[in-house]
């Protein structure tokens, strides 16, 4: 099993990804407008984020902050939603693309903060 097979089948959730739309009125103003669909059913999965030496200088994160893992070539952006099951996350940094041993890029991953139910 190659190193891109086993990323793949631990990708055991699948996600919607939801981006706010922008629009420039008549006057130049920028609009934001309704959430529209970037990329749907794909295939992801959540983790904790494990605390390292310059985490640990500022404290632990919040339970509600996690990693979140996606193909790469997925369209995912800062400030994006991300709903997995019934939980909506919002992507709260850039997503930063890594490659392959082969350097190819091979995932994305994001940090996601949970989005309080309303």
């Amino acid at each position: 099993m190659t190193y891109t097979t086993r990323f793949a089948a631990s990708l055991t959730d699948t996600c919607d990804i939801t981006r706010s739309t922008v629009s420039v009125s008549a006057d130049g103003d920028m609009e934001i407008g309704a959430p529209a669909a970037a990329a749907s059913d794909v295939a992801c999965i959540l983790a904790p984020i494990s605390a390292s030496d310059d985490l640990m200088a500022v404290g632990p994160l919040p339970r509600h902050v996690l990693r979140l893992f996606v193909p790469a070539g997925t369209d995912l952006q800062e400030n994006d939603k991300v709903t997995v099951g019934a939980n909506t996350y919002s992507v709260v940094a850039p997503p930063e693309i890594f490659d392959s041993r082969g350097g190819v890029p091979h995932h994305l991953e994001a940090i996601v903060e949970k989005q309080a139910v309303s």
